[in-house]
């Protein structure tokens, strides 16, 4: 009996590096959007501050992606490869859509909308690595 619990006890150990891990992240993607909103909150320069957080976004997701390649064996890092070729091709589909939808805002209200919706497409895809790092 006390095997089997030091046993679980170990095993419990190894997948808290990884549950850590995670959650670091998606508190790091938490507070990359509270500093947006309260960019945003200022009122100046809101272009700018949805511009950056779209920057912020794909530096994240290329940061993710690169951490979760690393710990993947040669064949699952080849299928991962194929899948993220797949999504950039369903994320080009979508940013053209974005672009040619009339928000009915015009100018750079427009422009920043677009960032905005740029940034929401990209954090979809790193909701959907972080749980597998």
């Amino acid at each position: 009996m006390r095997r089997l619990i030091l046993i679980s006890f170990i095993l419990a150990l190894g997948g808290f590096p990884a549950r850590a891990q995670t959650n670091t992240l998606l508190a790091d993607l938490k507070q990359m959007e509270a500093g947006y909103q309260s960019c945003l909150d200022k009122g100046e320069n809101m272009l700018a501050c949805s511009r950056r957080h779209y920057l912020q976004s794909e530096s994240v997701l290329n940061s993710v992606y690169y951490q979760l390649k690393s710990k993947l064996p040669p064949e699952k890092k080849a299928a991962l490869a194929g899948e993220q070729r797949q999504w950039l091709k369903l994320r080009d589909r979508r940013f053209s859509m974005i672009q040619t939808e009339d928000s009915g805002l015009g100018g750079r209200d427009s422009l920043m909308y677009i960032y905005h919706e740029q940034a929401t497409v990209v954090k979809e895809r790193i909701r959907v690595l972080i749980p597998r790092i």
